[in-house]
């Protein structure tokens, strides 16, 4: 059987069920889709693709050594798996199960709907690494799987395939986005972040990440890779568990164990959103749609967003986030409070 492995927000080979279970079942044809459409949207930029496109290009490398390079495709999701489905004989797509904005839900539905009427099998798996999370806290501690991460040692790649190239922002239209100090993506540029937070960074984590002056070494700078899954959750949390399990000492165990627990609450608040997804448009608080709200694409919007309000700390903070694509947890939610309370900008 030749089966199609659909990436999205899982740009990995280790840890990832949704390969596992395709090398078992036969040939694989491992695609990411660049979609022009989801790339226009309000909530994404140029920052973002070069980040996807580094760890697309190193995910490419993994998977050639294995025997099966990613294939690259530009276009709107249904045609494409049409078009390689009809093309190459594939009756079964797997991909892992995704927290769906309102545009992603809409995508799915369609590929969904094609998939059923075209007589195409989609199996969506729930990533191991995901769903381990005590429920009822965003305090909650995080519960490690057992079992080591694997990747499959070897693929069989669908046969007469061209990969394809990995286009630029500028090739997906996307507006000039200069980010002179981003983070660079892939997964080996992920793990050498874990290892050095583990290692040597980490040890004043939990007061650090406060400030913004000490946060940018302090802080793990994870976020990125396991956003795209370049990392899996549950391998970074095993990675913590091991370094904690060699008794480093009293404050290397009190920052580690902190951050053990702020992975758990990124899963339970990501899992919020999926269980309340009109919170990507209504605000959460009920007595918001009470205050006076002034549309998002105004003077005092592109004041917020240029650093030029004239709040001075808060403009620091966002020509700093603008700079790197980074700001400290604080720093972050303080940009987003001044933005709906004080501006009254549109949630």
């Amino acid at each position: 059987m030749n089966v199609l492995v659909w990436y999205k927000r899982d740009l990995r080979v280790t840890d990832h069920p949704a390969l596992a279970y395709a090398a078992e079942a036969g040939a694989v044809l491992p695609l990411y889709i660049a979609e022009p459409d989801y790339w226009a949207q309000p909530d994404t930029a140029a920052r973002q693709w070069d980040f996807i496109a580094d760890c697309l290009n190193d995910l490419r490398r993994e998977l050639a050594r294995l025997g099966a390079p990613l294939v690259v495709r530009v276009g709107e999701a249904v045609e494409v798996l049409a078009r390689l489905c009809r093309q190459n004989n594939i009756s079964r797509i797997v991909s892992h199960h995704e927290d769906a904005t309102a545009w992603t839900f809409a995508r799915n539905k369609r590929v969904k709907d094609w998939a059923t009427a075209a007589g195409i099998e989609w199996v969506e798996l729930q990533a191991q690494h995901e769903g381990s999370v005590a429920e009822g806290s965003a305090d909650c501690i995080l519960e490690t799987e057992a079992g080591k991460p694997l990747a499959p040692s070897a693929l069989r790649m669908v046969a007469g395939i061209e990969p394809g190239v990995v286009p630029t922002a500028r090739a997906l239209r996307m507006k000039p986005d200069h980010c002179p100090h981003r983070q660079v993506g892939g997964r080996a540029q992920g793990l050498a972040l874990l290892d050095s937070f583990l290692k040597t960074r980490g040890q004043t984590y939990h007061c650090a990440t406060a400030s913004p002056l000490i946060a940018e070494r302090a802080s793990s700078r994870l976020s990125p890779y396991l956003a795209a899954g370049a990392l899996s959750r549950r391998e970074v949390a095993q990675a913590g568990s091991a370094q904690l399990a060699t008794k480093p000492g009293p404050d290397w165990t009190d920052n580690l164990r902190r951050f053990q627990t702020q992975l758990a609450a990124r899963a339970y608040f990501a899992r919020i959103f999926e269980t309340a997804p009109d919170m990507e448009h209504v605000a959460r608080h009920p007595k918001a749609s009470a205050l006076p709200v002034r549309q998002s694409d105004g003077a005092v919007f592109e004041a917020w967003k240029e650093g030029q309000t004239g709040l001075p700390y808060v403009d620091a903070c966002m020509r700093y986030l603008a700079s790197t694509g980074w700001i400290n947890v604080q720093g972050r939610a303080l940009l987003a409070s001044v933005a709906t309370c004080h501006l009254w900008l549109d949630w």
